[in-house]
């Protein structure tokens, strides 16, 4: 698979998808310890890089534009494999491997 050379950086769109699924602001800034200027800076620079407008915004409201919505269902799909992929590495043990004894002569046929 080949990565673009322009590809948005995660933490942009993983402010983008705390923001979209908080449903505020305030409520993003309370449970996810950002700030407000670096929510709205990252949203913006995710937009830049993007070339798409993902929020329609009013005073303190962001409502999604059909773009928006896009980035939402391909954001949800890349974080919900990034846990699984973090869970899976940090619970799985490899089960303790017994040695296999052979004999010389044995070992010259592998």
């Amino acid at each position: 698979m080949k990565i673009p050379d322009k590809m948005p950086t995660l933490k942009y769109l993983h402010s983008f998808y705390i923001l979209v699924e908080c449903g505020s602001v305030a409520e993003a800034v309370n449970n996810h310890r950002i700030s407000r200027p670096t929510l709205s800076r990252h949203i913006k620079l995710l937009e830049e890089e993007l070339g798409k407008t993902l929020f329609l915004r009013t005073n303190d409201s962001y409502k999604l534009t059909a773009d928006g919505y896009k980035v939402h269902e391909h954001a949800q799909s890349i974080f919900q494999i990034a846990n699984e992929m973090f869970e899976e590495a940090t619970t799985s043990r490899v089960p303790c491997q017994e040695r296999l004894w052979l004999s010389p002569v044995a070992a010259s046929q592998l």
